[in-house]
């Protein structure tokens, strides 16, 4: 009876983490890309080149429709292991379904708190997470 309940509870809280985690790290490993669905939108955010500098912000909607244009991203930058809040973001839509903002970013780990209102009005947040490294120095930064 124990160990049943033990495993029930083991279970459920593997369960919660990897529920927790899954989607919200922006790494090498998922090409610094995070797909979520949110209700009956998909977004999918993405940080280039992930370095040091002026970098690229990305989120893409799409529906069963297609490309959901005419939502609203605002995007609240921070470094929560300095306790340092960055710069409040708005991103532009370029195209159909995409929308970009450019932010210089320093090296250390980010975490984006991207607030999505979509053309009917329904506000959804995600957040995600990533580490902004250092660029490889180029062959005349050293000499």
């Amino acid at each position: 009876m124990i160990n049943q309940r033990l495993v029930t509870i083991l279970g459920s809280a593997l369960l919660l983490v990897g529920c927790t985690q899954q989607g919200t790290d922006l790494s090498s490993a998922n090409n610094w890309t995070s797909s979520q669905k949110l209700g009956k939108v998909i977004a999918e955010i993405s940080v280039a080149p992930a370095r040091v500098g002026t970098n690229v912000i990305t989120v893409k909607l799409d529906d069963d429709n297609g490309p959901v244009s005419g939502a609203s991203i605002n995007i609240g930058t921070s470094m929560p292991s300095m306790k340092m809040d960055g710069p409040d973001l708005t991103a532009q839509q370029i195209s159909p379904g995409t929308y970009k903002v450019q932010s210089d970013l320093m090296q250390g780990p980010w975490q984006f708190d991207v607030s999505i209102k979509t053309p009917t009005g329904k506000t959804e947040k995600i957040t995600v997470e990533t580490d902004i490294v250092r660029s490889v120095a180029s062959e005349t930064d050293t000499k």
